[in-house]
């Protein structure tokens, strides 16, 4: 059994980033979630592609901030397909996490809603729905 040194990895486009410092990770503070992010856990020098699988298995869940910017954003589809494909080759179940954020309808070709490998949150109506957070934090410790 290999040891993830984080409890997530976030994955978000840049203009959402009010969002992830503001709300998401001081939320994961208050709870103790040990996260990781790009702006402060890839590595300088280090191919961003080196970057992001190390930061995907060096964590138990990846959660995915969604939003029209995310899905114009090539890296941020790069790092939820890596995830994904990651969760699927490695049979771990409700690894990504996906969190919208914003009312836009999510491109066919990444609907999760059937999938055993991903938990739907949808925030984009109140991002302060306290159910929903306690949803989030179920969904990254409930490890089984």
């Amino acid at each position: 059994m290999k040891t993830q040194e984080y409890d997530c990895f976030i994955i978000y486009s840049r203009d959402d980033q009010e969002f992830v410092f503001t709300k998401l990770i001081p939320f994961f503070e208050r709870n103790n979630i040990k996260h990781c992010e790009h702006q402060e856990h890839f590595i300088i020098g280090c191919h961003i592609i080196e970057c992001v699988d190390t930061c995907v298995r060096q964590s138990k869940r990846v959660v995915a901030v969604l939003s029209e910017s995310f899905f114009k954003s090539g890296w941020c589809k790069f790092e939820l397909d890596f995830a994904r494909s990651y969760s699927a080759m490695d049979d771990v179940p409700n690894f990504v996490i996906t969190i919208k954020i914003t009312d836009y309808d999510i491109p066919v070709q990444y609907t999760f809603r059937s999938s055993a490998y991903i938990t739907y949150v949808d925030l984009s109506e109140d991002v302060n729905d306290k159910r929903k957070w306690r949803q989030i934090r179920k969904a990254i410790t409930d490890i089984p």
